[in-house]
């Protein structure tokens, strides 16, 4: 908001926040009609919406009322994955995604 002011940052977030939702629906649509039966669908998923990234600014009851659960940035550690637990039901998998390349970030000895 402080770079683009208050009432560019809201059109931005709501035509960020609409097109990413067409995009999942669309997206878990056509993977189950081509999947077999029993197949699980995951979405990569940040609920926080100032973060860069391809999936930031996730909803998390809308994302896991469309997919069977969610794969979330865990590199700083797992607060991320609090979101989609409060919204998550019986057969909801919530998956952390932790960097494993030094050169990304990543710290593999950290992992064991």
């Amino acid at each position: 908001e402080r770079l683009l002011g208050a009432p560019d940052a809201g059109g931005t977030r709501a035509w960020r926040e609409t097109t990413a939702r067409t995009l999942q629906e669309e997206a878990v649509a056509a993977v189950r009609a081509a999947a077999p039966e029993g197949f699980q669908v995951l979405l990569h998923a940040d609920p926080v919406s100032y973060h860069c990234g391809a999936d930031a600014g996730t909803d998390p009851t809308h994302v896991l009322s469309v997919a069977d659960g969610v794969v979330v940035p865990c590199g700083q550690g797992p607060d991320l994955l609090a979101p989609f637990a409060r919204h998550a039901g019986a057969g909801t998998v919530l998956a952390a995604n932790l960097p494993v390349v030094s050169g990304l970030g990543g710290r593999p000895a950290a992992l064991a």
